[in-house]
């Protein structure tokens, strides 16, 4: 990607606005550790790819 490209693709996601959170700000912070690190790491699988792919065994698998 050229620098034109992305200065145009910045310029076009800085208008998209953020998602509403799926949790309540009160649920959010009574999560344990443990929930907040794999909530972390499936944010990963998605935003990286291949979630689509996996099954719900190899999603386990992976956030054990």
């Amino acid at each position: 990607m050229s620098a034109l490209e992305a200065e145009a693709t910045h310029s076009i996601l800085a208008d998209v606005r953020a998602p509403k959170p799926l949790l309540a700000p009160e649920a959010e912070r009574q999560l344990t550790p443990r929930q907040r690190e794999v909530l972390d790491e499936l944010e990963d699988l998605v935003v990286h790819g291949g979630f689509a792919e996996l099954t719900m065994a190899e999603i386990a698998a992976r956030l054990n």
